[in-house]
């Protein structure tokens, strides 16, 4: 009694020892290898190795320890699969369906081969236990185990083996079902930034040519709507008078055209839009107060905050572009797409004001030629008014007297309006050094 106790509690404890072994990892080799190893020294055992399978034509060696040096030399020979092999019996066994549980005594076509061969040393093995690895009758591979001297395992030591060999196929399919789930997962984030990247691309061509502050604002509010809709929350927000003010916002509902400003200042504990827009940095931001009327809805969402400035410019920034939706934070792939977003943004606003500048100068200098003109224009007029006047005065009889007395009177004038322009000229006119 007491040394079946001893070998149930031997078989529990290897049970317990291969089933941490194959949670240590996700990595298929990895667990495979370690988890063989760890059998063959519990049991006692020399050598083992594992075959994966996927259909009646294909396998692949997973793992293996302690090979003899016949197979463990002739690796790519014995061990690896070759076209059309069909040849190995355990292998053929399993396929046929035959090989249902744990097989005490196969005679390895390989082992044979070697010695036919004269590959190597085989350590004097000549057999080997299989034992299959299924999964909810899911074929998944072989597990081989063999020790010079031992041809036969006891019926318990097989009963344990089929049980480990469960453990191990529920960890590869688990394992495979991990990598299957994880490449999913990276297709799905590539498609998805694959698509922002080209929704960001459409957005930046349709704000390209705006040259008016709100209507830049209202149609990269517009196309985010459109193009990104996964962010489903977004605002410009633009400093106004020592102020941060909210510009346009949008919701699931579209884009909308406010004008709200900050309901609180704490320079010394600024919330992260104020952080974004006084620093130049992208701040984030989960569920936390915001301190604008118009943005109450957002403090339930994840929010990030991008710094509208030119980066050739770092002492002046235009604003922020906040970005908020349901989901999970950004990893730095889409962190980065959106800052490319948002220096087109800036961009955008910086062509506005040099555009309005440029429209500012020429206003100035085609008012400045319109005076001249009109100055030249009006020099001309008194100059021949003088000469006109003048000539008034010679044909008019001096017995003319109050005639005579208007012209002269219209002659002064028509002088002190010309010298007065001469000084205003000489006044504006630039100084010599």
């Amino acid at each position: 009694m007491s040394s079946h106790l001893t070998n149930y509690q031997k078989a529990l404890q290897i049970q317990r020892e291969i089933s941490e072994t194959l949670n240590k990892s996700t990595d298929l080799h990895e667990i495979l290898q370690l988890s063989l190893e760890r059998l063959l020294e519990l049991m006692e055992l020399e050598t083992g190795w594992i075959f994966l399978t996927e259909d009646a034509t294909f396998y692949r060696l997973a793992a293996d320890y302690q090979l003899p040096p016949a197979m463990a030399d002739n690796r790519e020979e014995l061990m690896h699969c070759q076209e059309g092999c069909t040849d190995c019996t355990c292998l053929q066994l399993y396929w046929e369906g035959r090989m249902k549980q744990a097989v005490n005594h196969v005679k390895c076509f390989r082992l044979k081969q070697a010695v036919t061969d004269k590959m190597g040393e085989t350590r004097g093995l000549t057999h080997h236990a299989s034992i299959p690895l299924t999964i909810r009758g899911k074929k998944i591979g072989l597990l081989n185990l063999a020790s010079p001297g031992r041809l036969r395992f006891q019926e318990e030591d097989l009963i344990l083996l089929e049980t480990i060999a469960y453990q191990i196929g529920a960890a590869v399919e688990r394992t495979r079902l991990h990598v299957e789930q994880t490449k999913e997962e990276v297709n799905a984030t590539a498609r998805y930034l694959i698509n922002a990247y080209a929704n960001a691309e459409k957005i930046k061509h349709e704000i390209g040519n705006v040259l008016n502050r709100n209507e830049l604002f209202q149609r990269i509010m517009q196309a985010l709507h459109h193009h990104l809709p996964h962010w489903t929350h977004a605002a410009i927000i633009t400093m106004e008078q020592e102020r941060l003010a909210v510009q346009f916002r949008s919701d699931e509902h579209g884009p909308k055209e406010v004008f709200d400003t900050e309901q609180e200042i704490n320079l010394s504990q600024p919330d992260f839009i104020r952080k974004a827009y006084a620093q130049q940095r992208v701040t984030q931001n989960n569920k936390q107060p915001l301190h604008f009327f118009s943005l109450k809805d957002y403090q339930s969402l994840y929010s990030i905050a991008f710094p509208l400035f030119m980066r050739d410019r770092p002492g002046e920034t235009f604003g922020v572009l906040l970005l908020s939706r349901n989901t999970t934070a950004c990893d730095h792939l889409e962190i980065g797409m959106l800052e490319g977003l948002a220096d087109h943004l800036s961009m955008g606003i910086e062509r506005i004001r040099l555009h309005e500048e440029s429209e500012a100068l020429l206003v100035d200098k085609e008012r400045n030629r319109l005076a001249r003109d009109l100055h030249d224009s009006v020099n001309q007029k008194l100059f021949a008014l003088s000469l006109i006047s003048g000539g008034l005065q010679r044909l008019i009889d001096k017995k003319e007297r109050t005639i005579l007395e208007a012209v002269l009177e219209v002659q002064q004038l028509s002088k002190e309006a010309l010298n007065r322009h001469a000084e205003f000229d000489l006044a504006a006119s630039p100084r010599s050094s």
